[in-house]
């Protein structure tokens, strides 16, 4: 008995840049710091502690989830799947998929993370740059941002590889 082994091709990993995770853990600190002291000097009453640890466990975990996020996409058995991590995964069967194209975004005007960015488009982008576009047979759009250019032509050609054209008569 024989088994058979899917090989699966896996983007590297895209963080966010080393300038915005500085910045983030910063604010974590000063954030943390901030809560001590405004507890220590009374500008925080008891009864408004609860409230106050609340937001800022709130506020830290998201930060702390934006400081190891990262995005990629795994291409296996006929399937394009997006992991946006911690919080996301998609699926998408190759049967979904009408057209594969690359678009530049910029964070400046698009923002960081996981996120709409109009016409029924949701990027996975923890950096600018370009990046590999799939749309679906509901409309729907699904932007990848590849740091790396090698990687981003091999993912295009995968995923166009993926796409069920007609035979020309």
């Amino acid at each position: 008995m024989t088994t058979a082994t899917t090989q699966v091709y896996r983007t590297s990993n895209v963080f966010l840049a080393p300038a915005v995770i500085i910045i983030f853990s910063v604010m974590i600190v000063a954030l943390s710091a901030t809560l001590i002291l405004q507890r220590a000097i009374g500008a925080i009453s008891s009864s408004e502690w609860g409230f106050a640890l609340f937001v800022f466990v709130f506020v830290a975990v998201m930060l702390g989830a934006a400081t190891i996020s990262h995005h990629r996409i795994e291409i296996c058995n006929q399937t394009a799947k997006l992991v946006w991590f911690p919080a996301y995964r998609k699926t998408i069967p190759a049967s979904d998929i009408i057209s594969v194209t690359t678009k530049r975004v910029s964070p400046w005007r698009n923002g960081l993370g996981i996120r709409l960015i109009g016409n029924a488009t949701l990027a996975l982008m923890n950096r600018g740059g370009d990046g590999v576009l799939i749309t679906t047979t509901d409309n729907r759009g699904y932007l990848i941002v590849i740091s790396n250019p090698q990687e981003l032509a091999e993912t295009l050609r995968r995923v166009d590889g993926m796409i069920d054209r007609p035979e020309p008569n």
